[in-house]
């Protein structure tokens, strides 16, 4: 009888505490990695950001504020824009570089854990200038 009781107990306490996680959303959500912590995964491969070019044409610049959910094993899941350039070009091409990102797992307590990670790519053009002697400087 005894065991019984003290069955139910802790699975009524295991019962509380999931409810109030999930109302909070911490269940299934993967972990949000500060500055700090973003910077210190470690890419197997890396973004290669295309400048597009007819962004290059139109002369569109900008930064793209991205927020990428990695999984346990380091793939990218997936890849939101959480602060538009302005130019839907550049934000495309930010997040689908970012899409193919691989690292090496996010690890806490021992576990690797799925995690977020926000992350930023400027698009920025160089105007180049003839100096007097007819060189090209940027």
């Amino acid at each position: 009888m005894r065991k019984n009781l003290l069955t139910f107990l802790i699975a009524e306490m295991a019962l509380v505490f999931f409810q109030q996680a999930a109302v909070a959303g911490e269940i299934g959500r993967p972990r949000e990695l500060n500055h700090s912590d973003a910077i210190k995964m470690t890419m197997i491969n890396p973004p290669r950001v295309m400048y597009p070019a007819a962004a290059k044409q139109n002369a569109e610049s900008g930064t793209v504020w991205l927020t990428s959910t990695i999984d346990k094993d380091g793939n990218t899941k997936s890849v939101q824009v959480t602060k538009s350039s302005g130019y839907p070009l550049l934000d495309e091409a930010a997040a689908r570089a970012y899409e193919q990102v691989i690292y090496i797992p996010y690890v806490e307590n021992g576990e690797p854990i799925e995690v977020s990670r926000p992350s930023s790519v400027k698009f920025s053009l160089s105007i180049k200038r003839e100096s007097p002697s007819g060189d090209t400087t940027k």
